[in-house]
C-alpha cells in the first residue's frame, strides 16, 4: 500500500496545506488519500499503487472466469449479500450504474442467477450508511449497507418493496467478493 510514490507524498506534504481535520472523520492527506483519527493513526488509505491496481485487475479477470455468463461482464465487483434465502451480488457496470444478480442461498454464482436486475442506483443513507436501489417493475430491491448502527444489528438489509409496501426484510452479511 505504501510505495515509493505515496511515502514521498507523506515526506513532503506540508501540515497546513496538505493535511486538514473533517470533523469527526478525522484527518485527510491530499483530498483524502490517507486518512488519520484524531490521535493520529492510520484508519484509511484511499490511495492505490500501480502494483495494487495489476492485481485487482489480475483477480477481477479471474473472478469473471467463475462466474455465469449473464454475469461476467462489469466494471468492478462491490460486494456479496448472504441473507436467510438469498445470495446477491452487486457489481458496477461501465455505465456507472449497478447491477443486482441473485441466486437461492444454495445455489452458486456459476448458475444462471434467478434475478437480474440493471441500473441500480447508489443512494447515501446519512454521513456513514447507504443503500443500493434496483427497480424491477413494480418492485423495488434495496440493499442496505450498515456501516453505523448499533453493535448487535446486522452489517446489511435486503427489502423488497411492491408499489412501496415492505414485502420482504431479510439481515445479511457481506462477502467480499
Amino acid at each position: 500500500m505504501f510505495d515509493g510514490t505515496l511515502v514521498e507524498k507523506i515526506k513532503t506534504s506540508d501540515v497546513d496545506k496538505d493535511w486538514g481535520a473533517v470533523g469527526w472523520r478525522g484527518i485527510m492527506l491530499l483530498n483524502g488519500e490517507v486518512w488519520l483519527d484524531e490521535e493520529g493513526k492510520l484508519t484509511a488509505v484511499n490511495y492505490e499503487s500501480p502494483a495494487e491496481t495489476k492485481m485487482r485487475e489480475t483477480l477481477i479477470t479471474a473472478e469473471k472466469k467463475t462466474l455465469h455468463a449473464s454475469v461476467k461482464e462489469f466494471e468492478t465487483p462491490v460486494c456479496i449479500l448472504l441473507t436467510e434465502k438469498f445470495r446477491i451480488r452487486i457489481d458496477l457496470m461501465p455505465n456507472g450504474t449497478y447491477r443486482y444478480a441473485s441466486w437461492p442461498l444454495s445455489g452458486k454464482m456459476s448458475d444462471k442467477p434467478d434475478l437480474l436486475i440493471n441500473g441500480g442506483t447508489f443512494v447515501p443513507d446519512g454521513s456513514a450508511n447507504y443503500h443500493y436501489s434496483f427497480k424491477n417493475g413494480e418492485y423495488e430491491y434495496q440493499c442496505a449497507i450498515m456501516a453505523v448502527g448499533a453493535d448487535d444489528s446486522a452489517p446489511a438489509y435486503l427489502a423488497v418493496f411492491k408499489n412501496d409496501k415492505e414485502v420482504l426484510s431479510q439481515e445479511a452479511r457481506i462477502v467480499e467478493p
